[in-house]
């Protein structure tokens, strides 16, 4: 099975300062999945993989989820025996919701 991680992806820095936040899953090569989400890197606990303070509990429970959605879509490909198949380009658009309409 794949390792997914959240992980603040600091090759990306906008001009406010803030970095996007990414779904990180490693298989044979790394695949990222943006989740629209930008924070500066002192709010970012790397070893948690969640934000900072208690200000944030709202957005950890969102990270949380998307982490597990991203989990039981493998686990799902990974009993159908599916996803040893997929490219990583054809799991990214899957995981990113692009060809939900179609089987993977």
């Amino acid at each position: 099975m794949a390792k997914i991680n959240i992980i603040l992806d600091r090759r990306y820095k906008r001009k406010d300062n803030t970095y996007p936040l990414k779904i990180t899953i490693f298989r044979d090569k790394t695949i990222y999945i943006p989740i629209n989400i930008y924070i500066k890197e002192e709010n970012w606990d790397k070893v948690t993989q969640q934000l900072i303070g208690t200000k944030y509990r709202n957005l950890n429970i969102f990270l949380t989820q998307k982490k597990t959605e991203c989990q039981a879509k493998l686990l799902e490909l990974q009993n159908k025996g599916l996803l040893r198949y997929m490219s990583n380009e054809k799991l990214e658009k899957y995981l990113n919701g692009e060809n939900d309409d179609e089987k993977p």
